[in-house]
């Protein structure tokens, strides 16, 4: 999952009752043969009752505003959430290198890179997207491996 937020003003785009696109593009992992086409699956909730901020995928890059999460994918299907769709990426043996702008980033935002088990989360979760992490945020706990927490 990659979450993270931007700069002052954002939190007053997010209104309870919108939504944000749940498929905003796909990619590719630069480096990779394994993930030639990967998908980009966006949260409605940030928490239960919270909902999440946009998210925008320009030209490869992944942008999440205040309070906005992705999940990589195999494939992302407008209006469902299903965890046999997240990826599950074998890092085993491989490296991990990516690049993150925090330069927009304002006081108090967390601009967080983890990896989760959601492929195997077969609970739904209280954000309705299978999202599970250590900190049982929407219900359902998982481990979960900070990359970037900053």
């Amino acid at each position: 999952a990659v979450a993270g937020g931007l700069a002052r003003g954002v939190e007053a785009q997010i209104v309870v009752g919108t939504s944000v696109p749940q498929c905003p593009g796909q990619g590719s992992i630069n480096g990779s043969t394994d993930y030639p086409n990967v998908s980009y699956v966006v949260a409605q909730w940030n928490m239960p009752d919270f909902p999440a901020g946009p998210v925008q995928v320009l030209g490869g890059t992944v942008r999440t505003e205040m309070w906005g999460r992705a999940y990589f994918a195999d494939r992302c299907t407008e209006g469902a959430y299903n965890n046999i769709d997240y990826l599950a990426m074998k890092l085993l043996g491989k490296r991990l290198t990516y690049t993150t702008d925090v330069s927009h980033a304002g006081c108090g935002c967390n601009a967080a890179m983890y990896l989760v088990s959601m492929k195997q989360s077969a609970d739904k979760s209280q954000c309705d997207d299978h999202y599970c992490d250590a900190n049982n945020v929407c219900g359902v706990r998982c481990t979960e491996i900070d990359v970037q927490e900053a």
